[in-house]
């Protein structure tokens, strides 16, 4: 009891009296945050599919690390761990300065196609969407594959032994039997993945440009540069509800499938 409201509170005060002044900013002015919205629809879109695109993407590196630190050796676990968590402690301008670094047309990628002596010029990834991908999924997979981890090695050994015993084939195996028990965290993961997205939004905008602007950055400009309050707090509530929305509704099926 006590630990619900302590929780209540904390919810009360870190997320409701910030919501509280948002809108009481939208409401003074309904008619110029309506009109923010109808502007700011296009960079909502972008943002809610380039998040749900990279956990996605996410995904099967974040299973098939998780997988194979489980299998090591514990000190090349705790090793793979550590490495894992790296990027989760640098610098999100780091990171950025990194990737452009990998993906200029003299770094990285270009020594490695004029390495391996493929054919033509090395393609310019940098300024693209797909270097903003790259290095979402970089920064989204450590998370994914930490939180899936974890639940593997939970996973009770007797269910492998006994389905090795059945001579279950082994992909069958890791799909039914390891991916089956932790499919709950598989889940949670990619929920991660997809609000740790949403707050990537100076990636974008120093690796692809004004093409791929999203409503982070719009919002970071309406408040340092512009001084529009009005219009950010207006683009914050649909940014709140993009990362609401999604939490409600596995929140929804979670409860649906244990009825």
């Amino acid at each position: 009891m006590i630990t619900r409201v302590i929780f209540i509170v904390i919810m009360a005060v870190g997320l409701g009296a910030p919501l509280s002044l948002v809108m009481l900013e939208v409401t003074a002015d309904p008619i110029a945050a309506w009109q923010a919205i109808e502007r700011s629809t296009p960079s909502f879109i972008r943002t809610v599919l380039l998040s749900s695109l990279v956990p996605l993407l996410s995904l099967f590196p974040s299973v098939a690390l998780a997988s194979s630190l489980r299998r090591c050796h514990p000190l090349v676990r705790l090793i793979g761990i550590v490495l894992c968590s790296i990027p989760l402690f640098l610098n999100l301008l780091v990171v950025i300065i990194a990737w452009m670094l990998i993906l200029e047309p003299r770094g990285l990628v270009a020594v490695m196609w004029s390495t391996l002596g493929l054919c033509g010029s090395p393609p310019q990834l940098l300024f693209t969407p797909i270097a903003t991908v790259l290095a979402m999924v970089y920064v989204v997979t450590p998370v994914m594959a930490l939180m899936i981890l974890q639940a593997m090695m939970r996973t009770d050994a007797f269910m492998l032994e006994a389905a090795k015993l059945l001579a279950v084939p082994p992909v069958v195996r890791f799909v039914l039997v390891e991916l089956g028990s932790v499919a709950p965290t598989i889940i949670a993961s990619i929920l991660a993945g997809y609000l740790i997205s949403l707050n990537l939004y100076l990636i974008p905008e120093y690796l692809t440009g004004p093409e791929l602007t999203t409503l982070g950055f719009l919002i970071q400009q309406n408040v340092l540069q512009s001084f529009n309050i009005t219009r950010a707090s207006a683009q914050s509530l649909m940014l709140v509800a993009a990362a609401v929305a999604p939490v409600l509704i596995a929140l929804w099926v979670e409860r649906a499938l244990r009825r």
